[in-house]
């Protein structure tokens, strides 16, 4: 992983992995467990973030989905990664996601323009997906005294 999807970590290894997994547990306002309904979530986006409408899914992905995935086992999470080479091409990708419903059918929610904040609210609302009680988000204390 790189250092750079992780700013502001302490310099000490096992600090840095204790950081780590609690920003993969997530708060109270990012912990969210999705209804039974919900069998997969799909993200659409630009293989380059070269198109501004497109940079907080990308964002979203980084920082919200893997806090999603921990706490949705049994919900499928995939990327689709499109690569466009005109500014026509680019024009054209959607900039989304796309809810897979046990029933089968599908919701969109539309994710240009937005932050990653917005992105989540949208989504959270659209599948009614219920946040982790402060009480259920296991997180690791940070030891006092620690080697640097």
């Amino acid at each position: 992983m790189s250092a750079s999807m992780f700013k502001g970590l302490p310099t000490s290894k096992i600090l840095k992995q204790i950081a780590r997994l609690n920003n993969i547990t997530g708060t109270p306002r990012t912990a969210f467990k999705f209804g039974p309904l919900v069998k997969k979530i799909e993200l659409i986006i630009l293989l380059k973030n070269i198109f501004k409408a497109s940079s907080g899914l990308k964002k979203f992905w980084r920082q919200n989905l893997p806090v999603l995935k921990y706490h949705n086992d049994d919900v499928e999470f995939t990327l689709t990664r499109v690569r466009a080479m005109s500014k026509e091409e680019i024009a054209q990708v959607p900039t989304k996601i796309v809810i897979h419903l046990a029933d089968g059918t599908k919701s969109e929610v539309d994710c240009a323009m937005q932050t990653h904040n917005q992105i989540l609210k949208k989504l959270v609302n659209s599948t009614g997906a219920v946040a982790i009680a402060p009480d259920d988000l296991h997180t690791i204390p940070v030891p006092e005294n620690h080697l640097p």
